[in-house]
């Protein structure tokens, strides 16, 4: 989780609706990083759960923004697009391949 953040952080800003961009309408920077400052930071609760959904939001979330700022793909976002997708997380593909 906090190499698919810092990976999502240091990426450019950009205006496309990317999941993060989408999520940050909803919610604030503290909520949408809770458990990865958690897990950067030695501040605050001494234990935290963090559920399998979390981790696959924080990869998809750091999936997203790469693709929408490179517009590139990689083989191994495709096979985590599909693990999510037949583990129940997500609907849709991560990414829409080129036509």
């Amino acid at each position: 989780m906090t190499l698919a953040g810092a990976g999502e952080s240091i990426l450019p800003e950009n205006p496309l609706m990317h999941l993060f961009n989408v999520l940050k309408g909803k919610f604030s920077g503290k909520e949408l990083n809770l458990f990865r400052n958690w897990l950067k930071h030695a501040t605050g609760p001494d234990k935290m759960t963090i559920d399998e959904l979390e981790v696959v939001v924080a990869i998809s979330r750091a999936i997203q923004k790469f693709v929408a700022t490179y517009e590139e793909i990689h083989p191994d976002f495709q096979k985590f697009s599909d693990w999510a997708i037949q583990a129940g997380y997500i609907k849709t593909p991560l990414i829409q391949k080129k036509a």
